[in-house]
């Protein structure tokens, strides 16, 4: 008895397990995190509770039975009782009788949304469950993220297509002072310079209209500037102009003064661009003044399963399906998988096997062909019509992923966070042929 009541009186949820994986005490707190009543899991495999992928595939608790050593503040997704995401830090250890002897292993875990919101003071705790992982690059990136918040430097986001940066750039507004204000983004790729510098600064258009810009939406709150890299030498001038001035001059307009915190994106390097002198070292500096560097998804693949738990949590609130987690097979597929479009791509899996699932869980055969059964090379032709080494660069990029997806033109404009309309336009001004 008096166990149990030291058991409720802690804050974090606890539960045991006997060496069969099914459950032996549940408190207090475990009640209140999950929604379940201790009546209903006791007896139960703790897999079929909290029905995270993981616990299948690579269980913090099973890892410490088997080994013997404890386990520290893991981030895992479970799904509680009405459904509802549950971002967690668990950690485990063994069991053991008076005489030494193993009779189970215990498991505490803390909600972590709660958490954030006590520490970060966030009207939306949840900003931050996308980016989970134990990576040491992405705990770290969670870590100062709300410190990167509270500032208003700029801060250049680089990490790979489908990385999930404009994830980070969102997270970012979210937990700022600014975060009442809007956000605003604008694809530096998507448009030609007359047109991309029109929408970003405003003023009058060729037929006497006044267009407000992106720049005068964004007052008070957050430019995010996606694909920077792609910007002219003239724009980047003007970029720099608002960075290091905060003013800005609308298209036959006066100079206006700006107050906007800025958030770069690029698929590439700067410092290379740089160094090449496709970018300007001045505009590079004042960019980077805070740089986030998110990893690839084949660089993190510890974290797949914790991505997998939360793209099914998101997906079974918006079909409604009682789909609980994968198989070891399915498992084993997703992690090997190279992954060209990030994690991007393994959301767009994950969502292709809800579709076809009709069961609790998502079985190989439910997966995309491209990640079941990956094929060999598809070779797109080079390009032939570029009249400069930055053009040549950006002709490059299409190609080599055209060739990632086997020439499929819409899965190579969501991998390079292009608009198709405006991936076929580039494939037609560099001459490249290939794909459909």
């Amino acid at each position: 008895m008096w166990r149990g009541t030291i058991l409720d009186s802690i804050a974090d949820g606890v539960f045991t397990v006997d060496d069969s994986w099914r459950i032996t005490s549940f408190n207090s707190a475990a009640e209140r995190i999950t929604g379940y009543d201790r009546q209903e899991v006791i007896g139960r495999p703790c897999y079929e509770v909290f029905r995270a992928s993981i616990c299948r595939s690579s269980c913090a608790l099973r890892r410490t039975m088997d080994t013997g050593s404890p386990i520290v503040n893991v981030p895992v997704e479970a799904v509680g009782k009405d459904g509802t995401l549950l971002p967690l830090s668990v950690s485990t250890a063994i069991l053991r009788a008076p005489d030494g002897r193993r009779v189970g292993g215990v498991e505490t875990f803390r909600d972590m949304s709660t958490v954030e919101a006590l520490q970060q003071g966030t009207s939306d705790p949840k900003e931050l469950v996308d980016l989970v992982g134990r990576h040491p690059a992405i705990q770290r990136i969670v870590d100062i993220l709300p410190d990167i918040a509270r500032s208003d430097a700029p801060v250049l986001v680089e990490g790979p297509a489908g990385s999930g940066k404009t994830l980070l750039s969102r997270t970012l507004h979210a937990l700022s002072s600014r975060r009442d204000r809007p956000c605003i983004r604008v694809c530096c790729s998507a448009l030609p310079e007359r047109l991309l510098e029109h929408e970003l600064f405003g003023g009058r258009d060729d037929n006497g209209r006044d267009h407000v810009g992106r720049v005068r939406l964004a007052q008070g709150g957050t430019l995010v500037l996606d694909d920077v890299e792609s910007l002219t030498p003239a724009l980047q001038l003007e970029v720099l102009r608002l960075v290091q001035d905060q003013v800005f001059e609308p298209r036959g307009g006066p100079k206006t003064r700006a107050e906007v915190r800025i958030v770069a994106c690029a698929s590439a390097s700067l410092s290379e661009l740089v160094a090449s002198g496709l970018f300007r070292q001045d505009l590079y500096y004042r960019l980077s003044v805070v740089r986030v560097a998110l990893p690839s998804l084949a660089d993190r693949r510890e974290d797949i399963p914790c991505l997998v738990d939360r793209f099914l949590s998101r997906h079974r609130l918006r079909t409604g399906k009682s789909i609980r987690g994968v198989t070891e097979e399915a498992m084993s597929l997703l992690v090997r998988y190279d992954y060209p479009g990030n994690v991007r791509e393994l959301e767009n899996a994950i969502e292709h096997a809800f579709v076809l699932c009709r069961g609790e869980l998502i079985e190989s055969k439910h997966l995309p062909e491209s990640v079941t059964q990956p094929r060999g090379n598809f070779h797109v032709s080079e390009p032939t019509a570029v009249a400069n080494p930055r053009q040549a660069a950006e002709a490059e990029v299409i190609r080599l992923a055209l060739e990632r997806h086997r020439g499929n033109r819409l899965a190579a404009a969501r991998e390079l966070d292009m608009h198709r309309t405006t991936l076929w336009r580039k494939l037609k001004q560099y001459g490249i042929k290939g794909g459909y």
